[in-house]
């Protein structure tokens, strides 16, 4: 018996308002209980299925997103304008970096784009080896959305010849069953032309087994790439081994999780820059240090300062202090009595937020001529508040805070000129920020 079209949009409503009152009284008992950890683990789970992309484009199509080629943004100093382009592939994570004074992305296998009038051209068609395949049969499909390529870094030879292309990446021993982060470098020509393979020149270790809930925190990694002299800088996060989801692998002798690695362009040895850190997002290297951002527990996001004189003391407290908490709970069980990053020998943030902003990457804006007025100011990007923030110091020391509302989760940033370029995380999507004319 076929069903009238009446009866089919009764039904139709009906299921829609079913899922409303669903969604409110989901919503009602996720805020009266305090369980957000719940909606955290349903994000996760959706990104690690590989949902999310699927999720993504329903969302653009539904609220005409994927319609929208500029936006117009309001801040304190300047009307902006987001004009967005789209890449070449759906990837949340990989990179972004300027290659030739143009826009070059990296997605999560290796992949590389330069954006030229308006279109991504391929520069980069020798993918990484990650042993990808291998790694999914011990972790399962649902750890692929966290595994792969997490920064991208571009360093212009002396001779201006070519470029030297660094990138960092989660990576897989199939002998041992253990992963590990990466970094892996190439040249490309002032052509576009890649010259030669890819070639591994730092491993991490100890290698990583699975957690004891047999997951895999790749959100946790870290990754991020900087460069000053001759010498590259590593963050690299500590996977979730932090003495409370499982044993404590910073702290241990030879350990590279948790800090940032110097790794000499001469000689590749390396020495420990900074240790005590949780998931460094972000970093930015500035004229007399870095600048780093990192994800804490529930609550207690950081913008840490780190001298390039600070050599004896480095210590930012992870595991052992934070401004946040465990998830669910009111107290981080390293620091139960919550004495922070008051702990003699450990260094406090220059900032933090709770609750957490979701922080990803940051760059100093330097400009005499376009968005002048933000020159020398940090600019923090975020995933859960969909924003930037841009932030006034004093020497080294946040003295303003400016949230620029967005309106989507941010990966990635960086500097050309007057524009700044922003990776939207969760989308396909790349959008320039400039001063609206």
């Amino acid at each position: 018996m076929k069903i009238s079209n009446t009866i089919k949009r009764a039904l139709f409503s009906l299921t829609f308002l079913c899922l409303i009152v669903f969604s409110l009284i989901a919503g009602a008992i996720i805020e009266k209980f305090n369980l957000f950890p719940i909606t955290t683990q349903l994000s996760l789970f959706l990104e690690n299925s590989g949902l999310s992309g699927l999720r993504s484009t329903v969302k653009d199509s539904v609220t005409g997103a994927d319609q929208i080629q500029e936006k117009y943004i309001s801040s304190n100093y300047y009307d902006l304008v987001l004009k967005k382009y789209t890449k070449p592939t759906y990837e949340d994570y990989g990179g972004i970096d300027i290659l030739n004074k143009k826009l070059f992305y990296v997605d999560k296998r290796g992949n590389g784009w330069i954006l030229n009038n308006e279109n991504f051209e391929k520069v980069i068609s020798k993918p990484l080896n990650l042993n990808e395949e291998l790694f999914l049969e011990v972790f399962g499909a649902s750890a692929v959305y966290q595994y792969g390529v997490k920064d991208l870094l571009v360093i212009q030879k002396n001779d201006l010849s070519s470029n030297k292309v660094f990138l960092s990446a989660t990576n897989f021993n199939k002998n041992e069953d253990c992963y590990f982060l990466s970094i892996f470098v190439t040249e490309i020509d002032n052509d576009f032309i890649q010259i030669g393979d890819w070639e591994n020149i730092f491993n991490s270790r100890p290698c990583l087994k699975k957690h004891k809930n047999n997951s895999f925190a790749g959100s946790s990694a870290g990754g991020r790439l900087g460069h000053k002299d001759n010498f590259l800088y590593l963050s690299l996060g500590d996977f979730y081994f932090d003495g409370v989801n499982e044993k404590d692998i910073t702290s241990i002798n030879g350990s590279d999780y948790g800090k940032i690695i110097e790794i000499s362009l001469d000689n590749l040895k390396t020495r420990n820059f900074a240790i005590g850190l949780r998931n460094p997002q972000g970093m930015f290297i500035d004229h007399n240090g870095i600048f780093e951002t990192e994800h804490a527990p529930q609550g207690g996001d950081e913008l840490n300062y780190i001298s390039f004189d600070q050599a004896n003391n480095n210590n930012y407290g992870w595991p052992n202090s934070t401004f946040g908490v465990d998830y669910g709970k009111k107290t981080w069980p390293l620091d139960p009595s919550n004495n922070n990053h008051m702990t003699e020998g450990f260094i406090a943030p220059i900032m933090s937020w709770i609750p957490s902003i979701g922080i990803s990457n940051l760059i100093r804006f330097y400009s005499n001529d376009g968005l002048s007025r933000w020159n020398e100011d940090l600019i923090i990007t975020s995933l859960r508040e969909k924003s930037i923030f841009r932030i006034k110091l004093n020497n080294v020391r946040p003295i303003m805070i400016e949230k620029i509302e967005l309106g989507f989760r941010i990966r990635d940033l960086v500097q050309e000129k007057n524009s700044i370029f922003i990776q939207e995380a969760g989308s396909k999507y790349i959008w320039e920020l400039k001063e609206s004319s």
